[in-house]
């Protein structure tokens, strides 16, 4: 994905497979596509359509359409904003384990559970 201007990631056209990792090319700053059938990666699909990273294309001519737009935009080389951009929002997003698990011993320390 590092030198790619654009990606499509698999798995997601047709129903079954579910998709795949779509944080491993939108870290690349490449133009990110993918079919709607993410469920195997729902949550990095919010993630990555919320940041402006993914297209999410509905069947072959719109992953055509993806294609031209991609290639008429590949001089325009914004991979390092869009890079800089996720990685922003994937460090801002960290820790977030962390900040799950110290609410839940807050919670259960106020009910005498802990």
């Amino acid at each position: 994905y590092e030198a790619a201007q654009a990606a499509f990631v698999g798995g997601s056209l047709v129903p079954g497979p579910g998709g795949h990792n779509l944080l491993e090319a939108a870290r690349s700053g490449a133009r990110v596509a993918a079919g709607p059938h993410l469920a195997n990666v729902a949550d990095q699909r919010d993630f990555v359509l919320q940041h402006g990273s993914l297209r999410v294309v509905s069947d072959a001519s719109a992953l055509a359409a993806f294609w031209e737009e991609a290639a008429a935009k590949a001089r325009d080389d914004d991979r390092p904003a869009r890079r800089h951009a996720l990685q922003r929002a994937l460090e801002d997003a960290a820790g977030a384990l962390e900040r799950t698990a110290a609410a839940l011993e807050d919670l259960l320390a106020g009910h005498g559970a802990a």
